[in-house]
């Protein structure tokens, strides 16, 4: 770890000492040799608050997992429980690891000009000291992220970023906090895979730097500025614990987000506390750590549990009216029944799920594509069998990727297929859910992945036949090479976003009926076990 050198001598001192002489045979001299033992100064206890991939639930949700459903969360809850916990320490930080837009319909609502800015607003009134750049942040364009930035009272880092200029994107990305005697080193980070996790305009406007590069020319000039240093990271936990492997020496505690992982209690990796707090602000993380002499001496953490349902006081709490009147515009807007499922809804990254083949049959079925296809990472909700709201569906794909169409022979359509598997088996992105469409592959050794069947229709896949496609443009236009393998040479763009053409289909049909089918299987002697 670092080390500063702290000065223990000095005039004023030499003049106590002659003072302590003179007073020794007085009654003060004991009192005054009390106060000098003092002036060695014991570790610095400081709490780290931290949250992170909001993706802008703002008020309470349905606990599912736990016993009775309970409603937790949301930003009223928060603030209850900063306060009790706030109340319980001299110093403390409240950060954020980014992606606090895309999940719900107040990431688009206006406020200030700026979409999405309720939930700055929120976070300006729980005193917010820094939080790093997300993925979803760009959801909204970047120029509305520029506008994020400034309508912020703390500021919105980004260490690895900087426009197609060479100027540092949003400011120097990093800060420093002063907390008692302490000084923080706050540096934020985004994953180095940006332009796979977002649209073709931040590819064209903004240049991503290799993170732990970054990182590593920057804490050599904070550290002798600073006691402690703190990496916020939109990273994922995998490459957190990268960074903490390679660079142990120069950062104190990373606070993670991207894979939503509920980190209980913290990992310590080469001397480096890492963390990280779940995801939809369930939960709140909470890391005590005391500082001496520029080292971390010791630490505890936890994430505590945002029981909104059972332990909020409202009254008093000035987060509860903005909650309630969200909620109200959002009911109004989005809260009538306009389906039903028969089933369980649920999502799957790296399998077919009965979601992925709603979503995927709307798409084919309103395109009349022969083949359709739906980026697993653009479903975000799983539902019970029961009613659905159009606020259901708004949650489930809330993203605006519009429609898109593209042709490709059957030759290509067998490599996107070979691709997907490949996703598959070595989980390096999410599959693509798919529709009109049937897929029997297995994996030989490496990374080789054998199509043992491949039928459109029920009729095996010409090579040379020319299929019509359909997807999103996120797939299609901004990474088609991720999830095609190739680019399409014309795509067209129908100009509607996905989520409304599933409200649509909703309305129209009233029931969701869907099942696995085995559209997308492994061969079982092949398959990956994933218990």
């Amino acid at each position: 770890m670092r080390h500063i050198t702290i000065a223990r001598t000095s005039h004023r001192a030499t003049h106590m000492k002659i003072r302590i002489r003179e007073c020794v045979y007085t009654g003060f001299g004991l009192l005054i040799l009390i106060l000098l033992s003092g002036c060695e100064r014991g570790p610095v206890e400081l709490t780290i608050f931290h949250t992170n991939d909001i993706h802008a639930h703002y008020g309470r949700s349905e606990a599912s997992w736990l016993p009775d459903n309970p409603l937790i969360g949301g930003f009223d809850a928060l603030a209850e429980e900063l306060g009790k916990q706030r109340r319980s320490v001299e110093h403390s930080l409240l950060l954020d690891a980014g992606d606090i837009l895309s999940g719900t319909p107040v990431s688009d609502m206006i406020r200030n000009g700026v979409r999405g800015g309720n939930l700055i607003h929120m976070m300006n009134l729980l005193k917010y000291d820094a939080m790093c750049v997300g993925n979803h942040e760009f959801d909204l364009s970047v120029n509305n992220l520029y506008a994020m930035a400034r309508m912020a009272h703390f500021p919105i880092l980004a260490a690895n970023l900087y426009d197609m200029n060479g100027n540092p994107f949003l400011g120097p990305g990093w800060t420093i906090v002063k907390r008692g005697p302490l000084r923080v080193g706050i540096i934020g980070l985004i994953t180095d895979s940006l332009y796979g996790v977002s649209s073709s305009e931040v590819a064209n406007r903004i240049d991503v730097r290799v993170g732990i590069d970054v990182v590593d020319s920057l804490t050599k000039v904070l550290d002798p500025r600073c006691d402690l240093i703190i990496l916020l990271s939109h990273s994922g936990y995998s490459a957190d614990r990268t960074m903490a492997r390679k660079l142990g020496d120069r950062i104190d505690v990373i606070i993670g987000g991207h894979s939503h992982d509920r980190i209980d209690p913290p990992e310590v990796i080469n001397g480096v506390i890492v963390t990280q707090a779940g995801a939809k602000l369930r939960h709140l993380g909470r890391l005590d750590i005391q500082v001496k002499d520029d080292e971390v001496i010791g630490h505890f953490g936890k994430i505590i549990l945002l029981d909104g349902d059972k332990t909020l006081e409202r009254f008093g709490n000035t987060l509860a009216p903005i909650v309630d009147s969200l909620d109200a515009v959002v009911t109004a807007a989005y809260g009538d029944t306009i389906g039903y499922s028969t089933t369980d809804l649920y999502r799957s990254y790296f399998e077919e799920s009965n979601i992925g083949n709603w979503v995927a049959d709307a798409v084919r079925v309103y395109t009349g594509a022969d083949v359709a296809f739906v980026n697993s990472g653009g479903l975000r909700a799983d539902f019970r069998r029961g009613p659905l709201t159009r606020r259901d569906i708004k949650e489930l794909l809330p993203f605006d990727n519009s429609i898109a169409v593209f042709t490709c022979s059957g030759e290509q359509l067998t490599a996107i297929m070979r691709n997907n598997a490949l996703a598959a088996v070595q989980e390096s992105h999410g599959i693509l859910q798919v529709s009109g469409i049937r897929c029997l592959y297995e994996a030989i050794e490496g990374d080789k992945i054998r199509i043992k069947s491949l039928q459109v229709d029920d009729e095996d896949v010409e090579p040379d036949r020319i299929y019509e496609c359909a997807t999103v443009d996120f797939v299609a236009s901004s990474n088609p090479t991720k999830y095609l393998g190739f680019k399409p040479a014309h795509v067209y763009d129908y100009q509607l976003a996905i989520g409304e053409l599933a409200i649509r289909t909703l309305e129209n049909t009233e029931r969701i009926t869907s099942t696995i089918e085995g559209r997308f299987v492994q061969s079982e002697n092949h398959r990956k076990d994933r218990s």
